[in-house]
This record gives structure tokens, C-alpha cells and sequence, in this order.
């Protein structure tokens, strides 16, 4: 008897999904009914649809949290040739999740995807290449990929290749393009493009000067949470650098940046309660606390 529920309700999904498209299943999830959305899904993906199979793994990823049940999807969906599939179960088999963890096979995954042209694969396979992670190193294959990704609009390779070029990690050292990488990237919205951009206008490398455009750059990062952001606005607060100086502000974003593990905000916060700089009076409480929290940072 449960069989032939079972097999009704099946019967029924699939007339319910008839004739729906990608489109409409994607407009459900949009509006919240991932179950409508699931079933026109599972009909068009088990006709062979690769976007389908793609989607409904980012479904049983995203909204299921069923990572085991998207690995099958995204390896149906990658098998047909569908790069960003590809990429995702690279993502899953790097971290474990819905499959066994497995360095190598996530490397193979990243590596299928980039040669196919997608820009986020390219990044990860970077970066991979860039620490040694589950393959040997290579500097200059990072280098290489990244720079594929960062010319097909990845903004977190812009930010990235941007720091090599800045370094001369891999490539040849020049700021100027890496400020042009920069740019690129914080025009997306990306918190290292902005950092970096505005670092570079700071310092006026490979950029004109700018401390107005370094502050404003800075500022948006900081409001994403970038702690060496928040640092080198509280080093500008302390100078006066691209706004009035302002002791109480310096202190307030060293802080912000210390909590979350800046060492070198930690440092300037020792620094100003032992001596009772930046208008405060010595606190050695505070500058003991900040003093073990510096040690142990280091200490990582």
C-alpha cells in the first residue's frame, strides 16, 4: 500500500513539474518554497538537464543542507559538462562535506573546471598551487591561473594577483598593474580590493597619493570587518591623515582591529596604556590584558 502512495506522489510531482522550467523552479526557491522547487528540479534534472542537476545540488546543499545528496547532483551535472558542478563538488570533496575529504581529487575537480574556463575554479586551483595544498607547490603556476581568473572578472583573483604583482610572488614585481587589479576588484564591491587599493593610495605605490580616496577605500573596507583595514584607519585617525586627527577614534578602531586579532593593533594598544598615550592615563590593567592577548597572538 505505501508503495502505491509513494508512486502516486511521484506521479503527481513530476504532472506538477510538467512543462515548469529552471526559471520557475529557481523563482519558487527565490520566494521560499524549496520543496516546489526541488520537485520541478528532480523531473527536469532526471531527464538529463545538466543546469537542473546543478541546481538542484546547490538546493540539497544550500537549503536541505544535504551535501551528501548535492555531491551526487553536482558529479551527474559535472559528468555532462557543467563547470560550476565541477567546482562545487572540488569544494565539498576539499572540505569533506557529503563526500570523504580528499585533497587530490578536489585539485583534479578545480583543475577540470578551469581548463573549461570558469574563473572561480581557476582561483581555487590557485590557490591550491600557491600553498602546496594536496599538490606541489608553484609559485609561478598560481601566478599563472590566478592571473586567468582575475582577467575574467574574478574579483577575489583581481585582489589576490593583485598582490603578487605587488610582491613580485611569481610574477615580475609591479605596482602599477597591481594597482590596476585593485581598482578592478573594489569596483566590485570586494573588501581586499578596497584594502589594498586604498593601502596603495596611501602609500602612493603604483597609485598616485591620495589620502582622501585611501580614507574613503579604507573606511568601506573596515565596515566589511577588514581588521588591517581598521588598523590603518586608526593609524590615519592618529596622525590626521585624510580627516582630522582624533585620539578617541584611533583607539576605537585599534581596538576594533586587536579583537579580531590584529597584532599590531594589539602592539599599539600596549604601547598607549603603559605609557597613557593618545590622552588616556596609564592603565596597567589594560595594557597587561592586551600584553597576553599580544603573546599568544604571536605565539600562533
Amino acid at each position: 500500500m505505501r508503495r502505491h502512495a509513494i508512486a502516486l506522489a511521484a506521479a503527481l510531482a513530476a504532472a506538477a513539474a510538467h512543462g515548469q522550467t529552471i526559471e520557475d523552479a529557481l523563482e519558487a526557491r527565490r520566494g521560499g518554497d524549496p520543496e516546489r522547487a526541488r520537485v520541478a528540479l528532480e523531473t527536469l534534472a532526471g531527464r538529463g538537464d545538466r543546469e537542473a542537476q546543478y541546481q538542484l545540488g546547490v538546493l540539497y546543499e544550500a537549503d536541505y543542507k544535504r551535501p551528501e545528496l548535492a555531491a551526487g547532483w553536482y558529479a551527474r551535472a559535472g559528468d555532462a559538462g557543467q563547470l560550476q558542478a565541477l567546482n562545487d563538488l572540488g569544494a565539498l570533496t576539499y572540505e569533506g562535506r557529503g563526500v570523504p575529504a580528499d585533497r587530490k581529487r578536489a585539485f583534479e575537480l578545480y583543475r577540470k573546471a578551469a581548463e573549461g574556463g570558469l574563473p572561480a575554479a581557476q582561483y581555487n586551483l590557485a590557490l591550491m598551487l600557491g600553498r602546496g595544498d594536496g599538490v606541489a607547490a608553484s609559485p609561478v603556476e598560481a601566478a599563472r591561473w590566478l592571473e586567468r581568473s582575475a582577467q575574467g572578472g574574478y574579483d577575489r583573483a583581481q585582489a589576490q594577483y593583485g598582490r603578487l604583482l605587488l610582491e613580485g610572488y611569481g610574477v615580475p614585481r609591479d605596482p602599477s598593474a597591481a594597482a590596476v587589479m585593485f581598482e578592478r576588484s573594489a569596483a566590485q564591491g570586494h573588501v581586499w580590493g578596497q584594502y589594498y587599493l586604498g593601502y596603495a593610495k596611501l602609500r602612493g605605490e603604483g597609485t598616485r597619493r591620495d589620502l582622501a580616496g585611501a580614507f574613503d577605500l579604507l573606511s568601506k573596507a573596515a565596515t566589511q570587518g577588514n581588521a588591517p583595514a581598521m588598523y590603518q584607519l586608526a593609524r590615519m585617525s592618529e596622525l590626521g591623515m585624510g580627516e582630522e586627527a582624533s585620539d578617541a577614534r584611533a583607539i576605537d578602531l585599534y581596538t576594533q582591529a586587536a579583537e579580531l586579532g590584529h597584532v599590531e593593533a594589539m602592539r599599539r594598544l600596549v604601547a598607549v596604556y603603559t605609557n597613557g598615550e593618545l590622552a588616556t592615563r596609564p592603565n596597567p590593567q589594560r595594557a597587561a590584558a592586551w600584553s597576553a592577548r599580544l603573546q599568544t597572538a604571536e605565539r600562533r
